[in-house]
This record gives structure tokens, sequence and C-alpha cells, in this order.
């Protein structure tokens, strides 16, 4: 069904434009008029919404805290499900279906929506890190073992004058950009955190679709001068288990040489301690990748660079509330 009137009334929906006399014209047609359901679901397709609708369309009890443990999947799904509230930005007013008869009515006009609905993405949460438990990672550079931090020196800290934890009231300082028995430490000017995740029971998960990694922490400093040249980094790494079982070749060139996929993000951040700001980082997982390499950094990169052979230390630098989580979209 194509009709002009009609496109302007769904087209008015979806752009949450509606009056509320046109409102009950919409409800109305769409309770009664099979072609103009149809045409709702095209128009939402086209607008990228579709996913959106039918998933909001269709009520899922929330798992329970104890049900959603840390190695299974969660679909995280609004409390709301109404069309309009999902397929409206976070904070934009609109007119909400109320009626579950419209709702239904929605979904079983067409089979589309119930079909990508099966699909849609699962979410494990693999870690959460906010260093409350005052453990300080390991000082022995690139990861030995998966599931722990490692890297250069630094220290969990409680709140400091200027610069408050982001989460609870502990976080991460950054020291020196060298770690315990570093072989050659002059001229290293990155301070870098690592971990190591074993991904081998995420296999079939990795085969029957596509998954992504996505990373997360919140970064911040003391006062520090404009041309500090400071830069944070979050990069990830999709390895084999045999380059997973070498710590050498995890860190540097090396660990680019034999990555089966790479993602890297950096920022600068503003000079107000009283702000922290959050890096973020995603990466496509490969089917045969058996680990995944974090690798969370704070680099040196200012016009001292050049000179900068014996920076080894840094003032006033900070890492907290780090987060890794999968997205699964099945085919």
């Amino acid at each position: 069904m194509k009709d002009d009137y009609i496109d302007r009334l769904i087209g008015s929906f979806l752009d949450d434009a509606l009056s509320e006399a046109e409102q009950a014209e919409f409800e109305t047609l769409m309770l009664h008029s099979e072609p103009a359901r149809q045409r709702f679901w095209e128009l939402a397709e086209v607008s990228g919404l579709a996913s959106q609708a039918a998933l909001a369309a269709w009520p899922v009890d929330d798992p329970s805290p104890t049900a959603a443990a840390a190695s299974h999947p969660v679909h995280r799904r609004s409390e709301s499900w109404s069309i309009a509230s999902a397929i409206t930005p976070p904070g934009k007013s609109t007119y909400v279906l109320v009626t579950g008869m419209l709702l239904g009515v929605l979904i079983t006009g067409v089979a589309w929506p119930v079909t990508r609905l099966l699909q849609m993405p699962a979410e494990t949460q693999l870690f959460s890190e906010d260093f409350e438990s005052g453990t300080t990672p390991g000082v022995n550079g690139p990861p030995t073992m998966p599931g722990r931090f490692s890297g250069d020196f630094s220290q969990v800290v409680a709140d400091q004058s200027n610069v408050q934890a982001a989460s609870g009231d502990r976080m991460l300082q950054m020291l020196r950009a060298d770690y315990e028995a570093k072989s050659d430490p002059a001229g290293s000017h990155w301070g870098d955190l690592y971990r190591l995740i074993d991904l081998r029971s995420f296999q079939s998960q990795l085969a029957s679709g596509v998954t992504i990694a996505t990373a997360t922490a919140q970064f911040n400093s003391t006062p520090q001068p404009r041309d500090e040249g400071i830069r944070y980094v979050i990069s990830m790494t999709a390895i084999d288990a045999q380059t997973a079982a070498n710590p050498k070749l995890l860190a540097g060139d090396l660990k680019n040489r034999n990555a089966l996929a790479i993602a890297y993000r950096s920022w600068r951040l503003d000079v107000d301690p009283a702000t922290w700001q959050q890096g973020n980082c995603e990466i496509k997982l490969p089917a045969d990748a058996d680990f995944l390499l974090l690798h969370i950094a704070i680099c040196h990169a200012g016009p001292d660079d050049l000179d900068s052979g014996q920076r080894l230390t840094f003032a006033g630098h900070f890492i907290d509330d780090i987060q890794l989580s999968l997205t699964h979209y099945p085919r």
C-alpha cells in the first residue's frame, strides 16, 4: 500500500511530530488496515528503525540478578516497550502507544519484525574493574596469564585533593613508563596496562554471527601544562593461542605483526581535573580468535617527545572504571 497521506502520517509518527488528533487517527489506521501496517514496517525499515520498533513491541521480562551471571548473555531491553518510546531518542517527549491491542496488531501484521526479533543482539559483560578492591596490577609488563591486569609501574590510590575517583573512592595511578626487569627502559614514554581475555569458550558464538568487543575506561589527571602532550590510548588485539602464550609477542610491533585484528583509539584530555573523560574502543572479533589483548596506555607525545629518552615518570595521571563486553549479532 502506498498513499501519500498515510506515508506522511507514518513519517510524522516516526519523527515524533503527530498532533493529538493525528495520533488518534494513526492508531485507528493501524488497528483496522493491514496494508497500512505493512506500509508502517516498510517505512520504519527505510528509516533504520524497524528493529527497534519490533523489539519495543515485544515484552520480555528482565533477567533476575541471579540469572544474569557474567558468563551468560544478558539481553538488555527497555522497561518501557511502547514503539514510540523505543524509536524516539532518549530525553525526547513522544506520544506513546498504550494499547496492547495496537502493539499486538503491529507485530503480527508482518513477519519481518518477528523474524528479526529472534536475532536481536545479546550482550555479555566480561569484566568491570573499579579498583575498589585495592589490588594493584602486576608490574611484569605484558601479561603472562589471562584474567588479571599487568603492565608498567602503577598503584591503586584513594581520592586525591584535586582528583576524585570516577566511581567509589579508589582509582589507578600510572607512575612510570617501565616495568620490573625491563631490558631497556631508556626512551620508554608509554605507561602500559594490559589484560588478556580468553575467548575460547565463545568460539561457537564467534563462528555463528558477528561479535563486537567493546572496551571503555575513564581517564583524568591533576592540572597539567596545556602543552604537556599526554595522550590516552585504548587498543584491542585479537590473537591466537600460540601468540598469547608468548608475552614477548604481546607488545610493540610484534603484537601488530601477529594480530588477527586490531582496533586503536587515542585522545587528549581536557585540563580540568573535576571531569573524567570516557574513552572507548570497539573491535569485530574474527572467528579464529582465541584471545583478546586489551591495552590501555598513557603516552607522552608532546613537543619534547624527541628528547624523552629519560622520561620514565608520570605526574598525576589516573585510570578508573574499566569495562569490557561482547555483543553478539546472530546470523
